[in-house]
């Protein structure tokens, strides 16, 4: 542009008034037939298109401004099984060799391809990682990007296309908030080398049925549409129950969502995305716009009438049934391993139960509601212990395993025991904080209580299986 100064050309949104898209790659020019012409466009080169841009998402699509909800796409073509842009009378390019539009990061709904160009392991849903390599030099089909965390710290994944229980590999690229490019390099290596853009899905959205309050609206009520007092002061929550409820004062029934727990924002210097556990709440379907997984409504405007009368007896006897093996519940691994959220849902859930059985006003509303949520924590539960090929001599990638387990079953809310690394010293009788294992027979995991109390030594086997 003149004295020493340049703009990125992926950034151009025009050249001479034309919008343009930015070239990622050598491409040659082929024919409606897919036939080359014999003209190449160098990477690096702004190329006009033909045709207009449309407010809608297409195969291929990118977002104006890095808006979100500002998404429009430019028609391709497919010939011979491949994207194509026309950039003019009887001249494609295939899209994939396409970085940017207008100035705009490209997105595709994939899948893509994706080279690996460091050895990495793979992750399992959870996000941790798994015993299964992705050698350099490999390439893998990838059908989706998920993202996890919060501002600077939003890791992305791929997700391996194919296989019954899905596979994640770290892409090495971390979400910005810049308009020019969706992701940068976490470091100056991958792992993942991509040729294309596939837009993020927040694995909140994959996991929960996710509620946003309207503006001026942040409501909560009881199962007998009361307006309850809570204090909210988070940004999303997680619903998991669409249902009416009979609002005897209005004479009326209602839509709303049953909270299953909330998605709170943690501002300061470290963005984080928290779980935290809500009480028995619900909150008016026209109050709140819903994203993420969908849900079916569980009952009619009728049957919510109908179950506002008061509970008998012999109608409460299914509910202290399901609340009769608490401990056992308890006492598993399902639940000993679980998360605090999960936990801390039937926790809630049961004692929920508890206070409606003694309830001589409980409505049958109330008594099926009480029921329905004991089920679906229960049912929720999924703790499942490490399997390693010897508890008795672990990899470091088991013995890691099985710490993140230990912390995730010790967490409980803000003020829990932390699980921490021991190490036995050679010139030193006993075991000292470490930072990496070094072997079943030289380091411990020791429960250090928050309350100050004597740390406890953990066993292996409480938290790991042979294969």
């Amino acid at each position: 542009m003149g004295k020493n100064t340049y703009v990125q050309s992926d950034q151009i949104a025009k050249v001479n008034g034309k919008g343009v898209l930015f070239v990622s790659q050598n491409s040659s020019v082929y024919n409606s037939r897919g036939q080359r012409q014999g003209r190449v466009i160098k990477a690096g080169r702004l190329v006009p298109y033909a045709g207009k841009v449309q407010d809608k998402d297409g195969q291929y699509f990118y977002m104006a401004n890095n808006k979100k909800h500002n998404v429009r796409s430019l028609k391709s073509y497919k010939i011979k099984g491949n994207y194509y842009f026309r950039i003019g009378k009887n001249q494609y390019i295939k899209a994939n060799n396409v970085n940017a539009i207008n100035g705009n990061a490209l997105y595709t709904k994939g899948p893509i391809k994706v080279k690996i160009v460091a050895d990495t392991l793979a992750y399992n849903q959870d996000f941790q990682q798994i015993n299964k390599l992705y050698k350099k030099g490999q390439t893998v089909t990838a059908d989706m990007v998920v993202q996890s965390g919060m501002g600077d710290y939003t890791a992305s994944y791929y997700r391996v296309k194919g296989g019954k229980n899905p596979v994640y590999i770290d892409t090495g690229l971390y979400e910005e908030s810049s308009p020019d490019v969706p992701y940068v390099w976490s470091g100056d290596r991958g792992p993942t080398l991509a040729k294309q853009y596939l837009s993020g899905e927040d694995v909140y959205n994959m996991r929960y049925s996710v509620a946003d309050f309207k503006i001026g609206q942040t409501a909560f009520y009881n199962v007998n549409g009361e307006k309850v007092d809570t204090k909210f002061d988070g940004d999303e929550l997680a619903v998991n129950q669409k249902l009416y409820l009979w609002d005897a004062k209005e004479n009326k029934a209602e839509l709303y969502y049953h909270v299953q727990n909330s998605l709170v924002y943690k501002s300061g210097a470290e963005d984080d995305r928290q779980n935290t556990a809500y009480r028995n709440l619900y909150v008016k379907a026209s109050d709140v716009a819903l994203s993420g997984r969908k849900l079916k409504t569980s009952n009619t405007e009728a049957e919510a009438k109908a179950n506002s009368a008061l509970a008998t007896a012999s109608e409460k006897t299914s509910l202290t049934n399901a609340i009769s093996d608490e401990s056992t519940v308890k006492a598993s691994d399902k639940y000993r391993l679980d998360n605090w959220v999960n936990r801390s849902l039937y926790d809630q859930a049961i004692e929920n139960a508890k206070t409606v059985a003694a309830d001589k006003d409980a409505t049958k509303a109330a008594v099926n509601e009480a029921l329905w949520q004991v089920n679906f924590a229960k049912k929720n539960l999924k703790g499942v212990k490490v399997k390693a090929k010897d508890i008795n001599n672990l990899t470091p990638l088991e013995a890691q395993q099985v710490l993140n387990l230990m912390r995730q079953a010790y967490n409980s809310d803000k003020n829990y025991p932390m699980v921490e690394v021991y190490q036995k010293w050679a010139h030193k009788p006993g075991y000292y904080p470490a930072e990496g294992w070094k072997g079943n027979q030289k380091t411990r995991y020791y429960l250090i209580p928050s309350s100050g109390a004597k740390k406890v030594l953990l066993k292996f086997s409480d938290f790991a299986t042979k294969k």
